[in-house]
């Protein structure tokens, strides 16, 4: 706003001299003005305006005036005065819509200044004024409206340009926001927490690639910073650029050996870049160092369940359920384990455990109707997910499953409900549309299934059952050409699958092969 106040000091280019040029008051006022002398240049104009009382132009340089004496409120009735002689006078609009701002009044500075702009659209100040407005009120797509033709001004007005910069991601304005970015990180003109904030929102957008310029500036400023340097890693490790984020986080692992969160990050890495025995080791550190973490377990014993390591995993997890004091996502994982290893009713037991100390949460109850499903229980767990369903707020994998029991137990119309939830919920997941698709099949309902198989085919492409089934639908529609190339497709996917499945297999078991 300093910025912005300075600005004003340029009012007299709005001033048309040739229309002032016969009158001697007025131009002896804008001198006074120019000089600083503020009060002696208000005495003039008041003279200049009392010889032509209905000249617009003289209240609105009265107006100016006495804002820089500091009379706001006198000020904006000069400016309505000025209105009121002409109600097409852009710049008083502007001038008052000024003062509301300053005064913390967004919606009447809105209302003045979106009139300017629309009675003068070259006035980049006006622009400039509106995007401040609008940014102050959260109004981020009205805000980038403004961004081109006030940019020179935003520009030169770093925290605006940080506020504009982080509208942009919001509204995911991308382009934007980069080239405002750019153009800012040219002069070093945000601080470090305005570019760590910025940073945080491109995370947030899976901007990884872009947010590395800004973590990369940061550790530079702050060589002597550990939060910065992980900070960076962090965002190596989102952009999959993990050749460069591994060095970073073994070196903050020297110089903090009994930090958890670069230990388990630094696990991630390693088990990204399938170097399981180096993994396990740092996930085993990262417990170690901080042994309450129910993250770090759950990181852990993941990976030992990939290696069918299930009696490790579960030991592990006993382990933190103990030192834990909310042990909740444990005991599902314990529960898990326990399924795995064909004990399902301990695996249950600990499910029940889990849904009694938080029967708020959805994940409780779909672990354990999963149980009673593979025990057999349907009626148990469509009993148990029919009443997690009045009492916890709709969940997609409660809808799912219960579709699944539903179905199971020859209640389409219910399991077709509950589907169409879960995709209401989240319509970018395979599953519910090919079960859809296949209940649509089993009715009769041929082009119903079709268009939720093509959605589920859509989606994931490569999924070889869903083409499977979309080539008897083809079939049943007469499209027998169709039913032929999809169910050829199928049968190759299905064989890549397999061969996929196997190559994974050996190549877990070969990290741990003598070298």
């Amino acid at each position: 706003m300093t910025k912005a106040r300075r600005i004003t000091a340029l009012f007299f280019m709005l001033v048309s001299l040739t229309a002032l040029a016969q009158q001697n008051p007025a131009q002896r006022g804008l001198e006074l003005f120019r000089q600083g002398k503020y009060e002696a240049a208000l005495s003039q104009f008041r003279s200049a305006a009392r010889t032509q009382p209905g000249n617009a132009l003289l209240e609105n340089l009265i107006g100016i005036t006495e804002t820089k004496l500091g009379r706001v409120e006198q000020a904006n009735a000069d400016y309505v005065k000025a209105i009121r002689l002409n109600p097409a006078f852009a710049a008083a609009h502007k001038n008052l819509g000024f003062n509301y701002l300053n005064a913390g009044d967004p919606g009447r500075a809105e209302a003045e200044l979106r009139k300017a702009v629309e009675l003068d659209e070259s006035d980049p100040f006006a622009h400039y004024y509106l995007a401040m407005t609008d940014l102050k009120a959260s109004n981020d797509s009205d805000a980038i409206a403004q961004l081109e033709p006030a940019r020179t001004l935003i520009e030169n007005d770093p925290d605006t340009a940080f506020l504009m910069a982080a509208a942009c991601l919001r509204a995911n304005a991308s382009n934007e926001a980069k080239q405002l970015i750019d153009a800012m990180d040219q002069r070093s003109a945000f601080t470090v927490n305005q570019e760590f904030q910025l940073a945080a929102l491109m995370n947030a957008k899976q901007m990884y690639g872009e947010s590395i310029h800004l973590f990369e500036h940061m550790a530079k400023a702050q060589p002597g910073s550990w939060a910065a340097q992980y900070d960076l890693a962090v965002a190596l490790f989102d952009a999959n650029r993990l050749a460069e984020a591994a060095p970073l986080l073994e070196r903050l692992a020297i110089v903090r050996p009994n930090d958890g969160r670069i230990l388990n990050l630094l696990g991630s890495v390693y088990e990204a870049e399938k170097k399981l025995p180096a993994a396990l080791d740092a996930y085993q550190r990262a417990v170690a160092a901080d042994p309450t973490n129910s993250d770090d377990y759950l990181d852990y014993t993941r990976l030992l369940i990939d290696l069918d390591r299930y009696d490790d995993a579960a030991a592990l997890i006993e382990k933190g359920i103990r030192n834990s004091d909310d042990a909740y996502a444990m005991e599902i994982r314990l529960g898990a384990i326990d399924l795995m290893r064909g004990e399902t009713a301990k695996g249950t037991e600990c499910f029940q455990k889990a849904v009694a100390e938080h029967p708020e949460v959805a994940i409780g109850y779909v672990a354990l109707a999963k149980a009673y499903m593979k025990d057999g229980k349907n009626e148990a767990a469509a009993d148990l997910l029919s009443q997690a369903r009045r009492k916890v707020p709709m969940d997609f994998a409660l809808e799912y499953v219960f579709g699944l029991v539903s179905e199971q137990l020859g209640g389409s119309a219910d399991a077709i409900a509950a589907f169409k939830n879960a995709e209401h919920l989240d319509p970018v997941v395979v599953e519910p549309h090919y079960q859809l698709g296949k209940l649509y099949m089993t009715a009769g309902q041929w082009e119903l299934a079709r268009t939720e198989l093509e959605t589920a085919l859509s989606l994931a492409p490569s999924r070889a059952q869903s083409r499977s089934q979309l080539s008897k639908v083809y079939a049943r529609l007469g499209d027998t050409q169709k039913a032929h190339e999809m169910q050829t497709e199928a049968s190759r996917l299905m064989n890549a699958e397999r061969d996929a499945a196997l190559a994974a297999q050996r190549e877990r078991m070969s990290a741990f092969q003598p070298q």
